[in-house]
């Protein structure tokens, strides 16, 4: 199995065939070799090496083998969503979210902090998509989810994922600086110090709005200011925003 983890970027079926071969030769995975060949596929998938449909395979194995899943299981579940998302031809909806986050409440399994962002990742993944198949909406409801139902609290990467999807909302229209700050409000109010990349993600969300925004330049000075106040100076990711807010608008 160590062999899988250094295989590098391999097909999902490439994948599956080495976790037959191991087992041919008497080394049957275990539920770590499993969330090993998942996490396996989830990488294939960001490189159009495999697809959705192959973890379902995976999941199939498991369950024949009586392996019970865990919180790594779902991680690796949610990072093949989102990589299988990124493809212009994907099927993946808000509903497969939560459906699997469905189970892992119906199953009893124990998530974390990781378990959220990896989901909010797929959210990202899908705002992104031409045609936008989610919105912050949905990653608002699924962070109550975890918190209210399954006891885990977002951290300062989940309310970054959460603004780089308000930016890809407000791409399309449908979000803006006011949306940002908001979230930024969010943070606050729970202790959670905005990090560098939440204040350039913020930048960003007014360079996106900025092709419906007549006053973005005024909102990226506003921004600017902000985040030096908060002790971040500018850096090659805030500048680019701040660049496409004066070319969008001047």
């Amino acid at each position: 199995w160590p062999l899988l983890a250094a295989a590098g970027n391999i097909s999902a079926a490439q994948a599956r065939q080495i976790m037959c071969r191991l087992t041919a030769l008497g080394s049957a995975p275990s539920l770590q070799g499993y969330n090993l060949l998942l996490t396996t596929i989830a990488r294939a998938c960001r490189h159009n090496l495999g697809a959705l449909s192959d973890a379902g395979l995976v999941l199939q194995s498991m369950e024949d083998a009586k392996i019970a899943v865990n919180c790594f299981t779902f991680n690796a579940l949610f990072d093949v969503l989102a990589a299988s998302a990124e493809s212009p031809l994907s099927e993946v909806t808000v509903n497969d979210v939560f459906q699997m986050t469905k189970r892992m409440q119906d199953e009893n399994v124990h998530a974390d902090t990781v378990t959220l962002n990896s989901a909010l990742s797929v959210f990202l993944s899908l705002a992104r998509a031409n045609p936008p198949r989610a919105s912050a909406q949905d990653a608002h409801t699924q962070i109550r989810v975890f918190e209210d139902r399954m006891g885990v609290a977002p951290d300062v990467i989940s309310y970054t994922k959460l603004l780089e999807i308000v930016a890809a909302d407000a791409g399309n229209g449908l979000a803006s600086l006011l949306d940002a700050h908001r979230i930024l409000e969010q943070m606050q109010k729970k202790g959670i110090t905005p990090s560098r990349i939440s204040w350039n993600v913020v930048m960003s969300v007014v360079a996106h709005a900025a092709v419906f925004e007549p006053c973005a330049m005024t909102q990226a000075d506003e921004v600017l200011e902000q985040m030096t106040d908060k002790g971040f100076a500018p850096d090659t990711f805030t500048i680019a925003s701040y660049c496409t807010c004066a070319r969008l608008t001047f």
